[in-house]
Order: structure tokens, then C-alpha cells, then sequence
């Protein structure tokens, strides 16, 4: 019984890919999040994000936009960063996936003073033209404190607490720095040769535990 609640608990702490909608369903959208909705001056948050992707990716990019500066860090590797908080920037991050095992975006969020917030849209393409999201939302961890380790997996996060939604998408004082009517610069192209057929996107998601059965007391006590 023991293993098969380490094997759960790993599974729950990776996520899964779930369907969200059929070829004409839009693009979900990123929350803006924070550690806290009175954000203080000087202060940085680190945020965590673990997930699982399938083998046959063709392109993945990572865009951010962040309330002041923010440094990305993608399975370990450093992305970039950016110090200007009314603009995102897109990235291709297909080389540093991990197909094999689980998938880690890092965040480490800095504000100069009043309000803060970070956004975040993971996109990838698969080669049957399915595309999948992972957006920012209450699902994402975040800490005043990184640690050891807080770029790995596996990683005991359990200390750290879910990231606060802050606002929507387009709210004061940010709008919407990630609408995909207006193109992007990204800082390397993807050339991905074309598929025939619409895309099917889904959403990247964590599945709800299992509920677990009350512990019936001992008669030895």
C-alpha cells in the first residue's frame, strides 16, 4: 500500500494532459499570479511548475511577462531574463525538454514596488498537430525562499504554498501582454514543417487525488 501511494503521490507532483476542447477552442489564457496580493517593496518569490510531456514534441516555447524583473529557468537551464514590466518574451525551449521524464519551469520574480505579478504560457506542438498549454494559475508553487534544489526533480515542494491568482488576463495595470492577435518576438524561430490538419489543443493539468479511506481504529488500544 505504501508503494502505491509514493507511485501516486509522483504521478500527482508531475501532472497530467488532459483535454480541454476540440480545434475550436481557444487558446487558454494565463492568470496573472503572486506570492500574496500585497505585494512589498524589494521583494522577490520564486515560483515552481512540474509537468510531463509525451516523446513526439515538435516545437515548445515558454512566454513570460513579470511586475518588475523576472529570471526563467527551464529543466535546469537558464532562458533568460527581463527587466521591463510592461512586455513579454516569448522563448523556444524544444531543445532543453526532457521527453524522458518530468518537465520543471522556475521562475525567480523580483519587485521594485507596488503592484507585482507574473504570467507564464508553455506551448507545445506535437506531430500529429495537437498542441498542448500550461499556463500560470493556482496550480503553480512559489516561496520567499528557493533552496537547494528548487531547479530539480524530484524536489519535496510540499512546504512550499500555491501561487494566489491576482487578476485575469487584460486587468489593470498590466492588460494583455500575451493576446494572440499581436505576434511576439521570440528570441529563437521555430521552424516546424506544416501540419495537414486542424490542431487540437489541451491543457496541461494536475488531476485530483484519489479520495482516501478513513483508518478504522485498532482494538489493541
Amino acid at each position: 500500500m505504501d508503494r502505491f501511494y509514493a507511485v501516486f503521490a509522483l504521478f500527482f507532483l508531475l501532472g497530467t494532459i488532459v483535454r480541454s476542447g476540440e480545434c475550436n477552442q481557444e487558446t487558454p489564457i494565463p492568470s496573472w499570479i503572486w506570492s500574496n496580493p500585497n505585494p512589498a517593496e524589494n521583494e522577490k518569490v520564486f515560483f515552481r511548475r512540474e509537468f510531463q510531456l509525451p516523446q513526439d514534441v515538435v516545437s515548445a516555447s515558454i512566454t513570460i511577462a513579470c511586475d518588475d524583473s523576472q529570471r526563467l529557468i527551464f529543466n535546469g537551464h537558464e532562458i533568460g531574463t527581463l527587466n521591463r514590466w510592461n512586455e513579454a518574451r516569448r522563448y523556444d525551449v524544444l531543445a532543453k525538454l526532457n521527453p524522458d521524464g518530468g518537465n520543471i519551469i522556475s521562475v525567480e520574480a523580483h519587485n521594485d514596488r507596488g503592484p507585482a505579478a507574473l504570467a507564464v504560457h508553455f506551448e507545445a506542438t506535437l506531430k500529429d498537430g495537437k498542441i498542448l498549454h500550461l499556463i500560470s494559475d493556482a496550480q503553480w508553487n512559489c516561496n520567499s525562499e528557493a533552496g537547494d534544489g528548487w531547479l530539480t526533480i524530484p524536489y519535496d515542494g510540499s512546504h512550499w504554498p500555491r501561487a494566489l491568482v491576482v487578476a485575469k488576463m487584460g486587468d489593470a495595470p498590466w492588460g494583455n501582454l500575451m493576446s494572440h492577435e499581436k505576434p511576439l518576438e521570440i528570441a529563437k524561430l521555430i521552424e516546424v514543417a506544416p501540419v495537414p490538419s486542424p490542431p487540437v489543443e489541451e491543457q496541461i493539468t494536475s488531476p485530483e487525488p484519489p479520495a482516501v479511506p478513513p483508518v478504522e481504529a485498532s482494538s489493541d488500544h
